[in-house]
């Protein structure tokens, strides 16, 4: 890699961090330099400067960060990061790794709950996760089964773990309702959250539903779901 190459890549990985930045409500200065900025991603409200949450790059991205009640370190937001070896909004039923934006829209909706990614993209970012999130990995059945076992019953666990509906997000965990994509290409239950879970042969899910329980089912890999990762 010749060292314009490089400088133009670390310029366009710094503008991104620093809209992710802004993104998140602190103002970036003009002139910024690299070796400022995580001064400036601590002091995202409620985020890595303190409080409940903390704060990690992951593709260029800030993303809050939550340690839960047994030590184990989650993302507190859904995924929104489309890597290499992805396609982003496929028509249709695809069985090969891909991902969209609610109600298969171009551009970022104003109300973004991060991108939906298929069975297909989940194992592959599982797979190349020293590559493209290095430190992170998906959660494994046992990784809900055992996050939903910290609380008495089904619906304590989506209170405590959800932001929608009668939740009350005790944890800072954070789950929305972002809906998903079926199969077929439509986008329905935008009143619920489905993130992935991997197990053999991948196509596990834990739904956190609008009715208040939380549960692990197995859908077809071309589906579309949130993401959530965990730290190694």
């Amino acid at each position: 890699m010749s060292i314009s190459s490089e400088i133009e890549r670390i310029q366009t990985a710094k503008s991104a961090i620093i809209t992710s930045i802004e993104n998140k409500g602190v103002t970036v200065p003009t002139g910024a330099m690299i070796d400022e900025l995580p001064e400036l991603i601590d002091s995202i409200p409620s985020g890595g400067g303190g409080g409940m949450y903390g704060t990690e790059i992951i593709g260029n991205k800030a993303y809050k960060t939550v340690k839960m009640p047994d030590g184990k370190t989650w993302l507190a937001e859904n995924l929104n990061y489309k890597f290499s070896g992805g396609t982003f909004n496929p028509d249709g039923y695809t069985t090969t790794p891909a991902y969209w934006f609610y109600n298969g829209g171009t551009v970022e909706p104003v109300e973004f709950y991060g991108l939906l990614y298929n069975g297909y993209a989940a194992q592959y970012l599982e797979n190349n996760k020293e590559t493209l999130i290095p430190g992170w990995r998906l959660p494994t059945e046992s990784d809900y089964s055992n996050l939903i076992s910290l609380f008495p019953n089904q619906n304590a666990a989506f209170k405590s773990l959800c932001a929608f509906d009668t939740a009350t997000n005790d944890t800072g965990f954070s789950i929305i309702n972002a809906g998903r994509r079926e199969n077929n290409g439509n986008y329905t239950d935008a009143g619920g959250a489905d993130v992935w879970t991997l197990a053999a042969p991948g196509n596990r899910q834990c739904l956190f539903s609008k009715w208040g329980t939380v549960r692990i089912e197995s859908y077809d890999r071309a589906f579309a779901y949130g993401i959530r990762l965990i730290k190694e």
